[in-house]
């Protein structure tokens, strides 16, 4: 029988998401740093593919399984069928990426990063499906505390490696093993705090009813996700490895920006799931324009930051070839505040179970993020591609606006 645990205040679970994914978020970033510091531009171009590559299928096949877990009030669904479903899916994800890989002419060591990254990858998922019913429970202390731990731990070992081997195979190794010691001895353990196994079972009937209900997301958040990496992979494909290295190192500066608005998002998720659920429109309303108007002073204040401080930034933080990227810096910023809006409308999407309409949207937005890609990346470089991402990420807030609108408009209270 599940154990009675006492749900978190909105204002503990956002304390500790903020606490949690800052931490976290700084030690990603800090992989970027030591890499560039420590190693070599080339290394992070050659990393961040490997991300770039993963990411939109490792998206696609894990379902956005957090997100149903925690909008899932009823117990219509147990862990561990949604354990079951996550296996599955990495078998997929595993079959996808190595087909993908005998198709491309990427050269053997590239192959072997892209491939230790994979690993990461799927160890990673088994803890954000933990991730799921802890945020279900609203106990993101929980979460908090796995992510610091997985955060600082790869950090360390990642750094000894790379600063006294300079090799990014090992240090990819180090960073694997870290990450699943969390997943055994932290996450895996507090599964069973909630008298729930870590065990899946394969239940068809649960399997395919998940599957159909999380499909949508998995497609959407796989656009998202292609819409992200799509400029690096063609950076690395049109120009070069050492271009990508510069873009993504500066693009990493709004990684850090949006764990911050994550973190407020999925305090939130659960509590505008509810008011939506009750047809309590006026509270749904007020807490979501808070979410919003958050993430765009957030964002507003970066894009001035990297404005009137841009190459002193970019020279403290990762030297003085850098400095030259200012102007990159500084739309990449842009992008950020726009992107951080358009995370928290969806957010708000999400809460209203609306996920069948998001694939549709995915389509525009990969659509026309294609395209301004393909005209503006062989004409402007790298600027180009950071207009792109300003385009994409403009689709993004009008279309999910008009969607919310609608849905709004017709929920009865």
């Amino acid at each position: 029988m599940e154990q009675v645990l006492k749900r978190n205040s909105l204002r503990k679970n956002f304390n500790w998401n903020f606490i949690g994914n800052l931490i976290y978020a700084a030690t990603q970033w800090g992989l970027i740093i030591v890499m560039t510091r420590f190693g070599n531009v080339e290394m992070v171009g050659v990393f961040s593919l490997g991300l770039a590559v993963t990411g939109p299928i490792i998206m696609f096949t894990n379902l956005q399984l957090r997100t149903v877990q925690a909008t899932t009030q009823d117990k219509s669904f147990h862990f561990s069928e949604f354990l079951a479903v996550r296996i599955l899916a990495n078998i997929i994800f595993c079959f996808i990426l190595f087909t993908l890989i005998f198709a491309s002419d990427y050269k053997g060591y590239t192959v072997v990063i892209i491939c230790l990254v994979a690993v990461s990858k799927i160890v990673e998922s088994l803890s954000d499906l933990a991730y799921g019913l802890f945020q279900q429970k609203e106990r993101m202390e929980l979460i908090a505390k796995s992510t610091i731990m997985r955060g600082i731990s790869s950090l360390f070992i990642v750094f000894i490696i790379v600063y006294f081997t300079n090799n990014l195979i090992a240090a990819l190794i180090g960073l694997i093993i870290c990450w699943f010691l969390v997943l055994i001895f932290y996450d895996i353990k507090n599964v069973y705090r909630f008298s729930m196994k870590f065990r899946p079972v394969f239940k068809k009937k649960e399997i395919i009813s998940i599957i159909k209900l999380s499909l949508p997301l998995g497609i959407v958040v796989m656009i998202v996700s292609l819409n992200t990496n799509l400029p690096k992979i063609l950076i690395e494909n049109m120009i070069d490895a050492e271009a990508l290295g510069y873009f993504a190192s500066i693009s990493y500066l709004v990684f850090v920006g949006s764990k911050f608005i994550n973190s407020i998002g999925n305090a939130m998720l659960p509590r505008l799931a509810i008011l939506y659920e009750k047809g309590n429109k006026k509270n749904y309303n007020k807490y979501l324009l808070i979410l919003v108007s958050i993430s765009a002073m957030i964002g507003m204040f970066l894009t001035l930051a990297s404005y009137f401080g841009g190459e002193y930034i970019l020279y403290v933080i990762y030297g003085s070839e850098f400095v030259s990227y200012r102007n990159l810096f500084v739309l990449i910023m842009v992008y950020g505040t726009f992107n951080y809006i358009s995370y928290s409308l969806i957010v708000g999407l999400n809460a209203m179970r609306k996920f069948k309409i998001q694939p549709y949207l995915g389509i525009i937005w990969l659509t026309i993020s294609a395209i301004s890609l393909l005209l503006l990346i062989p004409e402007y470089g790298l600027i180009g591609a950071a207009w792109s991402l300003i385009i994409y990420s403009v689709s993004r807030i009008s279309t999910v606006c008009i969607v919310l609108y609608l849905n709004l408009k017709s929920k009865k209270i």
